[in-house]
């Protein structure tokens, strides 16, 4: 089999409409050898799904397996739900007050007061949306690698 670029990048003319697109690489091509902060790398030959590494508090929750914590789906939905709404209200604190203090008050990580920026600036674009497009030039390109 040859090596070729993926069809649906050649073709599509506006890549920034796509919610999915990539391309061939050679094999030595690491993830580190792009700018790309989105950057995801799945292998398919070696089953790796290559992409950033998230070194926050917040959504830690969702790593651990806890199949002997919940007897039931409902309850398992409960608690996530209970995560999320702890999120929500650190968001709405942020709206009301400055986000930066609240970064300091509460020792919240960089990519969890990334994750609080991007919700801020969906409430309101005209307010945070600066702050957004700042994180974004920003980011460093920290890569993890999964084994699928």
């Amino acid at each position: 089999m040859q090596r070729q670029s993926a069809s649906w990048k050649t073709e599509h003319k506006n890549i920034g409409d796509c919610q999915l697109f990539g391309e061939s690489v050679p094999r030595k091509t690491t993830v580190n050898d792009s700018n790309d902060p989105m950057l995801c790398v799945y292998d398919v030959e070696g089953r790796w799904l290559k992409c950033r590494n998230y070194k926050g508090k917040l959504l830690s929750f969702l790593s651990s397996k806890r199949s002997d914590s919940f007897p039931t789906d409902y309850a398992l939905i409960q608690y996530v739900m209970a995560q999320l709404t702890d999120l929500c209200s650190i968001v709405y604190l942020a709206k009301y007050t400055d986000p930066n203090e609240l970064r300091e008050h509460l020792q919240i990580e960089e990519d969890d007061f990334k994750m609080i920026i991007n919700l801020l600036a969906e409430i309101d674009f005209l307010k945070y949306g600066w702050m957004k497009e700042k994180m974004k030039k920003k980011r460093s390109l920290g890569m993890i690698a999964v084994k699928i």
